[in-house]
């Protein structure tokens, strides 16, 4: 059994009085795309980028000067762990959600600190016997969103917030030139101090280079290890067949608990 509760983080996480690009800030040093919502010490949930995503051609002209707060409605999951619950509903609770990290509460309610979904994928891999002898291409994912690099912002923003994915892979027409990752976007526009309407942005402008990592590859890899983080890019007979993040770890742990019982 895994005591998960040791693993949590007491300094991450924003404030509902925050404004919104200092918890994307915040949320982008640690690569996630979910940040803990405190009010008062009481814990209201977790500011969900995959939504932000979805409102951002809504909200962009107002995006600056947004508080966690005002989004509460639309962008915020009232989702959390209790500080007791077991490990199983832990990572069943990360994975329904496709949720990059967890706010932990005590029974009260109050905010205890928070847990990451990379941390608790290590975890797994290094201390479960049956991840020991799994390789990189028995977990990963192959149901992959592909784009081309002129493909507009706003498409991709709504493809993100309603397939929940973190990256696409980029095509420029003869290979992939890369891929396109949520975080970098919004991290990005967040830092514009002069920037271009996002109807007139486009894939090429936010690729960045993946870690490619060959479907053969142990599990326990190092550069596995190190890439729950952010999303690998799996490369399987000479070509790119998908992508590997933590929670296709955790997914794989669920059905193997439930194919066991």
């Amino acid at each position: 059994m895994v005591e998960w509760s040791t693993y949590m983080y007491k300094d991450i996480y924003c404030r509902d009085s925050e404004k919104v690009v200092e918890c994307i800030s915040k949320a982008y040093d640690y690569s996630l795309l979910h940040m803990p919502l405190v009010k008062e010490d009481k814990l209201l949930g977790l500011v969900d980028f995959y939504k932000l995503a979805g409102i951002l051609s809504i909200v962009k002209d107002k995006f600056p000067e947004l508080r966690c707060r005002d989004i509460l409605r639309f962008s915020v999951s009232h989702v959390s762990v209790k500080q007791r619950a077991g490990f199983s509903t832990l990572i069943s609770t990360i994975v329904n959600g496709k949720y990059t990290s967890l706010g932990v509460k005590s029974d009260p309610g109050d905010f205890t600190g928070t847990i990451m979904a990379s941390d608790i994928a290590s975890v797994l891999v290094n201390s479960e016997e049956y991840f020991r002898d799994l390789r990189v291409r028995d977990v990963y994912s192959r149901r992959v969103g592909i784009i081309s690099d002129r493909f507009p912002l706003t498409d991709i923003l709504r493809i993100i917030a309603k397939r929940r994915q973190p990256c696409l892979i980029v095509f420029d027409g003869h290979d992939v030139s890369g891929i396109l990752c949520l975080s970098d976007v919004l991290y990005l526009i967040s830092q514009f101090e002069v920037k271009p309407p996002i109807e007139r942005m486009y894939a090429d402008e936010f690729l960045k280079e993946p870690v490619r990592v060959n479907a053969n590859t142990m599990l326990t890899d190092n550069t596995v290890l190190k890439g729950f983080k952010e999303p690998l890019l799996i490369i399987e007979d000479n070509e790119v067949s998908g992508m590997l993040t933590a929670l296709d770890v955790l997914d794989y742990a669920i059905s193997k608990s439930l194919r066991s019982k």
